[in-house]
């Protein structure tokens, strides 16, 4: 029974390679993709500029002149000053937290950043961790600025 399936087997085998054979030597254009013998890509000294610039276009890139990436430039440095002047004139968030009794060092993170006290979750618990707070966190109402360091917010909610 072992001998006959094995023969089965490898006839398979042999007719699968029969027709692949066939496909690939009476067919051989639809494998490759056409390419036209004459194309080759310009050569830059022999074009003008103009014919750089569509060639580079077509490309998908974008040609700019040095008065446009100047004012592109300006118009960056302008864009920085003005988002630096918005972060200045944020005020500062005052906030009341409310903890309650069994919250974890991790929810008082989730909670103080939820109200933009502090940029970072897990650089707050690790500070906490640090300085022990994490399992003498005190249920309460707190009053918090976003100016506070953490390690004042820390002492604050471990009264």
């Amino acid at each position: 029974m072992i001998r006959k399936g094995l023969q089965i087997f490898a006839a398979g085998w042999f007719t699968a390679a029969c027709f692949v054979s066939i496909y690939y030597f009476f067919y051989p254009d639809s494998l490759a993709k056409p390419v036209k013998p004459n194309q080759r890509p310009p050569d830059i000294q022999e074009l003008e500029e103009e014919k750089i610039i569509s060639f580079l276009e077509e490309k998908g890139f974008t040609v700019l002149n040095s008065e446009e990436v100047q004012e592109l430039k300006q118009n960056a440095a302008s864009d920085d000053k003005n988002n630096e002047n918005k972060e200045a004139s944020a005020a500062a968030v005052n906030a009341v937290l409310h903890i309650e009794k069994g919250m974890s060092s991790r929810d008082v993170a989730s909670l103080l950043h939820q109200l933009n006290m502090i940029e970072d979750i897990s650089s707050f618990e690790k500070e906490m961790n640090k300085s022990g707070a994490a399992t003498s966190i005190q249920a309460g109402f707190y009053q918090l600025n976003s100016d506070m360091a953490e390690e004042e917010m820390i002492n604050d909610i471990t009264k």
